[in-house]
């Protein structure tokens, strides 16, 4: 909702106002208080203008304007002062919006108030602001054309500053990419002269500045990229290298397994014997050692191997009993499984690791006591990978379509800010030095992946942990 009327004016009309005389003095007379020049409220000569447009697109693509912020700074300050206006506030659209202010229409991003300007403490307009309410500003907008609305009528308040009458110039700041936002530029008095001319320079710099925010959204973004490319090189040459090890690792096991069954069978020792006990926790090392190996070499695996279609809800269903002895007596097992029959392709031995690997950090996350809830629901996902169903950021990668939700929460401690970005790389671990090997959730955005899905993780320290893995949901649900 705007904070003013929205209603079109042509600048004839501004000038025909019944009490621009009372308004004018009053206006001159603030002026004269505060300091402000008579000169710079009447407006800037067209002169100052162009050479402050000039030195702005100058800089805009220099080496120093490497943020949004920067060039919002120095584009709200060049349209301020050159305007004489009292405030400029510059509206984000979605696609420079975080994802907690996506789908919520033009959010606040930045803004600009004169020296000695207007005092009102409320913002020019509302965010989010919904354009969709105002046809008129979007069909404006679309002509790539600035929208000015109707003066607003303030009564004179001595003690804050007489703030006259009100206009607004709407600009849209516009690339070859869309609409990415608008500045909405506040002023009194000063309004009086603004030309079309005016009004042309300013949609001048609605571009420039539109130009210039697309270019850094999309070296921002190009950088990204290319870090996620050099991790994933770096993830792949990891899985090579610990797959070759593996596998050499796995060969020395078996000798020493092999070798430690015939020990025991030459020696024949009972239970109680000398070195009967040594032995027997010899050969536990080495299978324990041996496990790990396994972790490492499906880890290390390109291809899967044993998918089928099962339905979810039912296999993790036969894995209750087993689920609660990994989470012991004192963590609750929840289970809450979608009505709807919920076939998917996985491979159901690497699904049960995955349960018990989830399971276990549960139960180390949340100690004591606590609860342990896996859900599966049928969803949605667009074109943008966004769960339809959930207010959260879109999942890169994954495919518009219908999905299966595997949702793991536990009550625990959560997962620190600084911790979150690296739970999914390979032997990343808080644990103490042998208590694990960190491979553990890197298995499950393996096994996710094979599987065509998604994962996305919420979590905050001291709120505990939700993983929610997205599997595609097949047409059938047996082979």
């Amino acid at each position: 909702m705007p904070t003013q009327s929205l209603v079109p004016v042509a600048d004839e009309d501004v000038a025909a106002e019944t009490d621009l005389a009372a308004a004018q003095d009053h206006a001159l007379a603030w002026a004269e208080r505060v300091g402000r020049p008579r000169g710079r409220e009447a407006g800037s000569s067209e002169r100052d203008f162009d050479e402050a447009v000039d030195a702005l697109s100058r800089t805009l693509v220099g080496p120093d304007v490497t943020t949004l912020d920067r060039a919002l700074d120095l584009a709200l300050a060049t349209v301020g002062d050159a305007l004489a206006a009292d405030r400029v506030e510059f509206h984000a659209a979605e696609i420079l919006q975080t994802p907690s202010e996506r789908e919520k229409g033009f959010v606040w991003r930045g803004s600009w108030r004169a020296r000695g300007g207007s005092t009102a403490e409320a913002p020019i307009l509302e965010s989010p602001f919904d354009l969709g309410t105002h046809p008129s500003m979007a069909e404006a907008f679309a002509a790539g054309r600035a929208y000015r609305s109707s003066p607003e009528r303030a009564e004179a308040a001595p003690e804050r500053g007489w703030l006259g009458l009100r206009t607004t110039l709407f600009v849209p700041c516009a690339s070859p990419t869309g609409l990415l936002g608008f500045l909405a530029i506040e002023a009194g008095l000063a309004a009086r002269h603004w030309t079309a001319r005016t009004t042309e320079q300013v949609e001048g710099i609605g571009r420039l500045l539109g130009l210039s925010i697309d270019r850094l959204r999309l070296e921002g973004e190009a950088t990204r990229q290319r870090e996620e490319n050099a991790h994933r090189t770096r993830l792949e040459l990891v899985g090579r290298v610990t797959s070759a090890t593996a596998h050499d690792l796995n060969n020395i096991l078996t000798a020493i397994l092999g070798y430690g069954d015939l020990l025991d069978l030459e020696l024949g020792l009972e239970a109680g014997d000398a070195g009967h006990e040594e032995l027997e926790e010899m050969r536990q090392a080495s299978k324990r050692a041996a496990g790990t190996v396994d972790e490492l070499l499906r880890f290390g695996r390109r291809r899967e191997d044993g998918s089928k279609t099962v339905d979810l809800g039912d296999t993790i269903q036969s894995l209750e009993g087993m689920l609660r002895q990994v989470l012991g007596r004192k963590v609750a097992l929840d289970l809450d499984a979608d009505l709807r029959a919920t076939p998917v392709r996985i491979d159901p031995g690497r699904f049960e690791s995955v349960l018990l690997n989830l399971a276990a950090n549960a139960r180390a996350a949340v100690g004591a006591e606590g609860h342990f809830g896996l859900a599966t629901r049928i969803v949605a996902v667009d074109a943008e990978g966004r769960d339809e169903s959930a207010e959260a950021a879109p999942i890169r990668g994954l495919r518009a379509g219908r999905y299966v939700r595997l949702t793991a929460r536990d009550d625990g401690g959560g997962i620190p800010a600084d911790v979150l970005p690296h739970i999914f790389e390979p032997f990343f671990t808080t644990k103490a030095p042998g208590a694990g090997t960190g491979l553990g959730l890197p298995s499950v955005a393996e096994f996710v992946k094979t599987a065509g899905g998604g994962l996305r993780v919420e979590s905050e320290d001291g709120e505990g942990a939700t993983f929610h893995l997205y599997l595609p949901l097949q047409a059938r649900s047996a082979d």
